[in-house]
């Protein structure tokens, strides 16, 4: 079987620093100490050459918009008809750094158990009764969650249009603005008005902490995350500890893993009450690895939940997912 790993300028995302690539060296060393036929390419190589059939391909992702943007057209524009050759589905591929697609798929989030949320441009179709959780479709790390009510919500819109204000944009609005003066055109100036896509998730009252859950395939990795000092965010809090998980906890991650089809993928986890769980987040694409690195011991599916002491590094754990993943197949 043969996998091509598909890179952006020798680099391929999953690190705890953004900007550092996984050892690529690495991985093809392993998978191909699996029996794997491995090579590893630039994007613009899949584009000169194309989509080969009956091979496999694992494309790298990025969190500069501008090359997101690039990877995705090409992506979707190779593989619209042939998802079945991507390691990670075409879905997930465009969920990576957009809640928005996230809170749309998989049923609504209903098959996964996702906090219900809706996806919104600008304002409003309906007022909202309590407070939600407002999240931009990018950022990380609590970046672009805030907590808002009706009286809120303009407010934080509005703060996102001039912190996402590009010089094109402001050159844009300064003309409209001229042309409202000079000529009244209201139907002109609201087609090309700014806008500024959100979700909005419910917001869980009582919350002390949340989990970071990374699973690669059938090896859990369990983080709690406690919230910030007054706040409501648990992400990028910095209070994190190691815990012994239930086995519901388990038994929620490696389902939800397996609901969205993909050899691993990183979760945030509410226990919203006992043992009950719901998913905050997740990414499956491009996801950092704080809590497998850190880690000293994983949780693993036999015959029943056992702990494992970690003797394996990142790499390792991506080979054993996707090698297994690909058996499974």
């Amino acid at each position: 079987m043969k996998i091509n790993i598909v890179t952006y300028q020798n680099y391929f995302g999953h690190h705890l620093k953004v900007e550092e690539s996984l050892n690529l060296n690495v991985i093809k060393k392993e998978l191909e100490a699996k029996n794997f036929n491995i090579n590893i390419f630039d994007i613009n190589e899949l584009i000169k050459y194309g989509v080969n059939d009956n091979e496999f391909y694992w494309i790298t992702s990025h969190q500069n918009t501008a090359v997101k943007k690039y990877l995705n057209d090409i992506v979707f524009s190779l593989f619209v008809n042939r998802e079945e050759q991507l390691i990670t589905s075409l879905k997930l591929y465009f969920a990576h750094d957009n809640k928005g697609i996230q809170s749309l798929l998989f049923n609504n989030g209903k098959s996964i158990e996702l906090i219900k949320q809706k996806y919104y441009l600008s304002s409003l179709s309906e007022d909202i009764d309590r407070k939600k959780v407002f999240k931009t479709i990018d950022g990380a790390g609590g970046q672009g969650v805030s907590l808002v009510d009706n009286s809120k919500i303009k407010k934080r819109v509005n703060k996102e249009k001039i912190i996402s204000f590009n010089i094109y944009e402001c050159k844009t609005a300064i003309k409209e603005k001229i042309k409202k003066i000079v000529k009244r055109n209201d139907k002109y100036a609201s087609y090309v008005e700014k806008r500024v896509p959100y979700v909005l998730q419910d917001f869980i009252e009582g919350l002390d902490s949340d989990y970071k859950v990374l699973v690669f395939f059938k090896r859990v990795y369990v983080l709690k995350r406690n919230i910030r000092d007054n706040d409501f965010r648990a992400s990028g809090s910095g209070k994190f500890s190691y815990i012994e998980p239930t086995d519901e906890l388990l038994n929620y991650s490696l389902n939800l893993r397996e609901n969205i089809n993909s050899p691993f993928v990183s979760i945030d986890i509410a226990e919203v009450s006992k043992n009950k769980f719901k998913c905050i987040e997740y990414q499956a694409t491009h996801f950092g690895p704080y809590t497998q690195l850190n880690a000293k011991y994983f949780y693993e599916k036999k015959d029943k939940w056992e702990k494992v002491v970690k003797d394996n590094n990142l790499e390792q754990d991506y080979c054993y997912s996707i090698y297994e993943f690909m058996k499974a197949k």
